[in-house]
């Protein structure tokens, strides 16, 4: 069978693999994706997938923009429909979005759509870019719903979430509570505040050992921090909690690859807390069991944190302010003072029902269905 979909990616990122694994399996996709990228963010193993991967060379241009050697090219290739990564930043898929139309080919770009953020000449030009879609591949609700509020018809706007890799993680939730990875100051009296993700300054990791402080001395609260991550902000965070005099109450545990070990730092903590922004964190929590906490600031905010659900996953506080923070974290902890089954279900069902990457496809293939 011939090749019907050409994904065009600014990168494969390691966590898409399952996702890239099934467009492969049930839409016959072959993938075309950028050698690297601006973000330092690990490379897919290619040896995963059934069909070779081919690399277009990235190349940095001045203002951020980007082009991606040979992308134009696959315009002309004899497929039908193509998703393109929806970044106007890259300057080379406009011009395949532009030919694709030409040829009446379908174009769907994959993208975190609108944050309600965008202005001036920002705001006109994506506005631009995305209309010479034929269609939308967005990771949340809101921005479907801030989308048609600018005049796009729902039947554009395809709401595709995002995912781990879900299949591995969904076999690793039982192992998973089975044994106590942390330390022994990590004692059974202490709640477990997790963070996992970059060390770096926008993550606002320093929020939660401030708020560490505040939950021990305004609330009487003792906590223990697991900071699962590396990053240009580690040094500081680490003096950080040393003034703070936190001690042996946080432990930098540094990256973290193994999808074993993570399942079960994850699983044993008693809340995951993004104090800046929140997204795919919140995938990882939840699909073993863990709620959430994130701020409420949604235009500058993640759209996975849209898998948050107040009481039954997680809670919001105001952004960048320590005590909202530690106050949201004590009254969950008054409410659940420990994670019992249902709090566990209500978790794994988010994932299981929207967030994973079998959902995702056949999202993606009855938008394709539609649009013959």
């Amino acid at each position: 069978m011939k090749p019907n979909l050409c994904c065009i990616l600014n990168y494969a990122p390691h966590y898409r693999k399952r996702i890239f694994q099934l467009l492969e399996e049930k839409a016959n996709a072959r993938f075309f994706v950028g050698n690297e990228t601006f973000a330092k963010v690990k490379k897919l193993d290619y040896s995963t997938l059934q069909h070779p991967v081919t690399e277009l060379t990235f190349s940095r241009l001045p203002g951020g923009f980007y082009w991606l050697k040979g992308m134009v090219a696959l315009a002309f290739k004899p497929y039908k429909k193509y998703i393109l990564t929806g970044e106007p930043f890259c300057l080379s898929s406009w011009l395949v979005l532009i030919l694709n139309r030409l040829q009446g080919k379908k174009t769907y770009l994959w993208t975190h759509g609108w944050y309600g953020r965008e202005t001036g000449i920002r705001r006109r030009v994506k506005l631009v870019y995305f209309r010479l879609a034929n269609g939308l591949l967005l990771y949340g609700e809101r921005s479907k719903k801030l989308l048609m509020e600018l005049g796009f018809g729902a039947e554009q706007l395809i709401v595709v979430y995002n995912s781990l890799d879900y299949d591995q993680q969904k076999t690793l939730r039982s192992s998973a509570l089975s044994q106590n990875p942390y330390p022994a100051t990590f004692t059974e009296n202490c709640p477990v505040l997790l963070f996992v993700g970059r060390l770096e300054k926008g993550k606002r990791v320093d929020l939660l050992l401030q708020a560490q402080e505040v939950l021990a001395q305004r609330f009487e609260r003792d906590t223990r921090i697991i900071i699962i991550g590396d990053g240009p902000d580690r040094a500081r965070l680490e003096t950080l909690a040393q003034h703070l005099g936190l001690g042996n109450k946080v432990w930098f545990y540094g990256a973290c690859y193994d999808e074993t070990e993570l399942a079960s730092l994850i699983a044993n903590a008693d809340i995951t807390i993004s104090p800046g922004y929140m997204g795919l964190t919140a995938m990882h929590s939840l699909t073993y069991g863990t709620p959430v906490i994130a701020h409420k600031t949604w235009e500058e905010q993640m759209p996975e944190a849209e898998a948050i659900s107040y009481p039954q996953t997680g809670s919001f506080f105001e952004k960048d302010n320590v005590g909202c923070l530690a106050s949201e974290i004590d009254q969950w902890l008054k409410i659940h003072p420990r994670k019992t089954d249902d709090l566990r279900a209500a978790c794994y069902a988010v994932i299981d029902q929207k967030y994973n990457p079998h959902q995702q496809v056949l999202a993606m293939q009855s938008a394709f269905e539609q649009r013959k």
